[in-house]
């Protein structure tokens, strides 16, 4: 129930639906994150790496378009990607 209602509160304060979408789903890899690693480093590293995604695809014109045309897929992919990345890095420190 706590998690439940981090995630909720985590979406919530991401002002519109689709970033609404978008915290919910990151929020619940990275409490699955913390829980099977027990780190507060790979929630940590998770975070930071979601968004630098989202970064480098709003600065990057080229991308930007692109990525709208595919964005469910692209924010699946990335988020896919980060995780990957975060378990790795656990798993090999």
């Amino acid at each position: 129930p706590s998690a439940l209602a981090a995630l909720l509160i985590f979406a919530a304060v991401h002002g519109n639906l689709l970033q609404a979408l978008y915290a919910f789903i990151l929020g619940a890899l990275l409490v699955w994150a913390y829980e099977r690693f027990a780190k507060l480093t790979a929630p940590i590293i998770l975070h930071v790496s979601a968004n630098l995604i989202s970064i480098i695809v709003q600065q990057s014109t080229w991308l930007s378009s692109y990525l709208q045309t595919y964005a469910v897929a692209a924010c699946i992919i990335g988020l896919a990607g980060t995780a990957a990345g975060v378990v790795y890095i656990t798993v090999h420190e």
